[in-house]
């Protein structure tokens, strides 16, 4: 009986190891064949292949090149995370043809860690030029200078450039990010992730009404949304704004009413405009620098993605069910 137990404790591992180099190997394969096809628009270079039992799968030590620019892109991994381990076997059956069948995973998320962005790299001192000039057409085609609007500059008003980061000490940040799906008893979640280490992060919840076939079939303009949560921290980006702003001759008082302006602006860009109850508990967390915020909604109604356009921007509040914690 113990030669047994451990004959089947061997196998099972021996069946762990073959299959996990079979997947390893299946994904080399892969990865290599899309590296050649993207030959003509990118050079890419990557360390190794891993899996996990927890349904991991991902490519490491990832080294782009974009054609055109000298430096490269540098990350850590990029992956996707199924299940279990088991369901990595059948990932290559993952396609629209599963999203109606009945064969797509329970859940499965796309994951990017470690994106090394440097502010230095010629690639992004091309994208601030671009951003900078597309932020200067709303100015006539000159954005104001530091002097002209101190509090527009340090509280990054006309978007991020390559100073602006280096002021705030952030002219090398590292960024991961992360997409999911998860189907629930009666409800599908997305998920999205970000977190820019030592600065900020926020992650998102969207719940919307039956499952992935059901959506896939009805297409995502009918999708019904019966609820969400954002749940974000601030980890250093007031602050460093803060103290920017102290340098440019801005008081902290006055910082603060212009974030919560500048917000309330941004918000009603995206077709949202605030009510009193979500201003004041965003003022008051301003006011007293709190780092967390959770912004959660839940509609008296259950509300069709295709007919919010349909209502007002003032009425989103009512309409969605908004709620704002800050600690």
């Amino acid at each position: 009986m113990k030669r047994l137990i451990l004959g089947a404790a061997a196998l099972s591992v021996i069946g762990y190891f073959g299959t996990k180099f079979y997947i390893n190997y299946k994904t080399t394969e892969a990865v290599d064949q899309a590296i050649t096809l993207m030959r003509p628009f990118a050079s890419v270079e990557y360390a190794s292949v891993s899996s996990s039992m927890t349904g991991e799968l991902s490519v490491d030590k990832i080294s782009v090149g974009i054609p055109g620019f000298k430096d490269r892109v540098e990350l850590d991994s990029v992956g996707i995370k199924l299940p279990t381990f088991f369901d990595l076997l059948k990932l290559h059956n993952i396609g629209p043809q599963t999203l109606t069948s009945g064969d797509f995973p329970d859940s499965i998320q796309v994951f990017v860690d470690g994106v090394v962005v440097d502010t230095g790299t010629d690639y992004m001192m091309k994208f601030f030029r671009e951003a900078e000039l597309e932020a200067a057409e709303a100015y006539g085609g000159q954005l104001p200078t530091q002097e002209e609007d101190p509090l527009g500059h340090c509280l990054n008003r006309f978007g991020y450039s390559s100073k602006d980061l280096l002021d705030l000490g952030m002219d090398r940040m590292v960024v991961s990010f992360s997409y999911g799906v998860e189907q629930l008893e009666d409800e599908l979640a997305f998920t999205l992730s970000v977190l820019v280490e030592d600065f900020y992060s926020a992650d998102v919840d969207v719940r919307v009404r039956g499952g992935i076939g059901e959506l896939a079939r009805i297409g995502a303009d009918r999708a019904v949304l019966t609820g969400f949560e954002i749940v974000a921290e601030d980890l250093s980006a007031s602050e460093r704004a803060f103290a920017r702003c102290e340098t440019l001759g801005v008081d902290r008082a006055t910082a603060k009413e212009g974030m919560l302006t500048q917000l309330i602006e941004d918000l009603e860009d995206l077709g949202f405009i605030p009510d009193d109850r979500l201003i004041e508990p965003l003022r008051a967390g301003i006011q007293a620098e709190h780092q967390h915020a959770r912004v959660t909604g839940n509609p008296p109604q259950p509300v069709s993605f295709g007919k919010i356009d349909l209502y007002n921007a003032s009425d989103m509040p009512a309409l969605l069910g908004v709620d704002l914690q800050t600690w």
